[in-house]
């Protein structure tokens, strides 16, 4: 018996010293998006017909995620009824057949069981066109910079067309997604403002183009 409580006291203390030695490991991952480059013209894609092409998307991850699923649209907020998903095993890269001439937005999710981990950022890029077209603007890039009690939202536009002039309209307000105009058709890139600290602020910018055409932001949001 006294041999007994004695193997079983070895057995315990050699539980208490292997303790610690064993960690459980969560798995990480992370998808990158590599190509097309984000907000560029893609020159690459095979042409189908007079209108479409078909064009080769990859990405990259630190993990051998089971699956990819791959969501792409024309509207930032992916919830138009253009919008495409494919779903692949394994691999990194699809073929997705897209329309000549107009700006995408991508990403791309790592499946693994029950998990779903989206791509860190959200790219755009521009399908090659006819030489003839006119092309949408890009999204404006939005900056939020504190100086003293002001805060001056800026934002960059860009468009393929060199010779056309932007105008932007600002969407501001405390609801998501905001509804509040605060400068509409304006060439300005920059508003300064004064904001009611601790409250949460929703800033959309619209660009417009001579055409007619337009392009709108992701919705930043910010704390004064």
């Amino acid at each position: 018996m006294k041999k007994l409580i004695l193997i079983l006291k070895m057995f315990i203390l050699l539980m208490i010293s292997c303790k610690g030695e064993f960690k459980e490991t969560e798995e990480q991952g992370q998808v990158d998006l590599t190509f097309p480059a984000n907000a560029q013209v893609c020159p690459d894609g095979e042409q189908v017909g007079n209108d479409k092409i078909e064009l080769k998307l990859l990405w990259d991850s630190d993990t051998n995620f089971s699956k990819y699923r791959i969501t792409i649209d024309r509207d930032p907020s992916f919830k138009s009824t253009n919008k495409l998903t494919g779903l692949v095993s394994a691999k990194k890269d699809t073929i997705m057949r897209l329309d000549r001439g107009t700006l995408y937005y991508w990403f791309v999710s790592g499946l693994r069981g029950k998990e779903v981990i989206p791509s860190k950022e959200v790219w755009s890029f521009y399908t090659l066109g006819n030489a003839t077209n006119n092309h949408i603007p890009y999204p404006a890039e939005i900056q939020i910079n504190a100086s003293n009690e002001n805060i001056t939202i800026s934002w960059i536009g860009r468009d393929e067309d060199s010779d056309d002039t932007l105008i932007y309209d600002v969407l501001l307000s405390t609801e998501n997604p905001p509804l509040t105009i605060v400068l509409e058709n304006s060439e300005l890139t920059e508003i300064t403002e004064n904001f009611t600290t601790g409250v949460t602020y929703y800033v959309q910018v619209i660009t417009k183009d001579q055409e007619g055409s337009s392009s709108s932001s992701q919705i930043i949001s910010f704390i004064p």
